[in-house]
């Protein structure tokens, strides 16, 4: 029974607040939760501001302390703007979201590739492939399991309401190259190995494990590798397609997908320092 599940109730009460309320007022109410939480979760506050400490070393503690409580506020309106999927359409997107680089599909597009989208969980992430999937583009997003099962069908219910195809991490091998060799989108979440099984390459100067993923399909593929990242600017959403990463494969595929693997790192390196507040990795780096 649904009264069994508190968490799940949480998600489902939450959204019930979000969407009978406008949109700024949720904002505004997000602001305190994150708060409280951040005052309950001192762990995940102290390793934020270690890792903005390697990203900004030359930043002071006051102003790294001020980037890692702006990054729970921006983390709380991030559960709003999921929350807030149900209203989430054209109409919406054309008066409330930036969309910048949308052009930089159409090489893939033109030649019959499939994307690999790359991401970081910064801004507004969902958001992005949301936006896409209304726009009328054929994504697929890779996803993790969550353990709670009515979580996760209702975080894939959000998903798959908007257009979006999940693919979870378990059939991620045989589904996403189905997609790539259709010619789809498929979204890669960059930033985070979830699975210690990822490859070694530098990030913010440190060695770090990094999914494999975009690279191993790359190779398989040949497909195009697009980064895209969902911002918030000024409290408005802007949605930012970049240029495809540009990469040569020669005989040696082991050094083929830590090329590769690193180039992605690069342009979220590149992210992250241009949207400090906006990271969420609250596991130490």
């Amino acid at each position: 029974m649904i009264l069994n599940d508190p968490p799940f109730i949480v998600y489902k009460i939450c959204q019930q607040i979000v969407l009978h309320l406008p949109l700024e007022i949720s904002y505004k109410i997000s602001l305190l939760v994150a708060e409280i939480y951040r005052f309950f979760r001192k762990k995940d506050y102290f390793n934020l501001k270690k890792n903005l400490e390697i990203v900004f070393p030359e930043k002071d503690k006051r102003e790294i302390a001020r980037y890692a409580k702006k990054t729970f506020r921006n983390f709380a309106r991030h559960l709003i703007d999921f929350l807030y999927f149900p209203k989430l359409n054209r109409e919406y997107i054309k008066e409330n979201i930036k969309i910048e680089g949308i052009e930089n599909f159409a090489p893939a597009l033109l030649k019959k590739k499939g994307i690999i989208v790359i991401t970081a969980h910064l801004g507004s992430w969902e958001v992005g492939g949301a936006i896409a999937s209304i726009l009328g583009y054929p994504v697929n997003i890779v996803v993790l399991e969550h353990p709670n099962k009515k979580i996760q069908n209702f975080f894939i219910q959000q998903r798959e309401e908007k257009g979006s195809n999940l693919i979870l991490q378990k059939d991620a091998a045989r589904d996403v190259l189905a997609a790539l060799k259709k010619k789809q989108m498929v979204v890669f979440v960059n930033d985070k190995d979830y699975f210690d099984s990822g490859i070694k390459v530098k990030f913010f100067g440190k060695e770090v494990s990094i999914p494999r993923g975009t690279a191993v399909f790359a190779i398989k593929t040949k497909s195009l590798i697009v980064p895209g990242f969902t911002v918030r600017e000024k409290n408005r959403l802007k949605l930012i397609i970049e240029k495809p990463i540009s990469y040569k494969l020669s005989d040696d595929k082991n050094r083929d997908m830590k090329n590769i693997t690193q180039k992605v790192v690069n342009i979220i390196e590149e992210y992250i320092r241009r949207y400090p507040g906006q990271w969420f990795y609250f596991e130490k780096l």
